[in-house]
């Protein structure tokens, strides 16, 4: 276990990152890009395009929806 602490300029407190990886700086690497993915997740799921109300579970299904 690596634990990896990050206090950029402007932030009042370090972010702690709990880590199994082999080199733990990446982990704020995929930290970072968790913030980009998350939200674009919420929104594909329930914000935007509410899959779960189409019921179709098939990607092929959801494609020639698009269509």
């Amino acid at each position: 276990m690596n634990v990896v602490l990050i206090w950029g300029k402007g932030y009042e407190e370090a972010m702690v990152l709990a880590t199994t990886l082999a080199k733990p700086y990446k982990a704020a690497i995929l930290d970072g890009q968790r913030f980009g993915i998350e939200p674009r997740h919420k929104d594909w799921k329930t914000n935007a395009f509410e899959l779960e109300k189409t019921r179709v579970t098939a990607p092929k299904g959801r494609n020639r929806k698009n269509q």
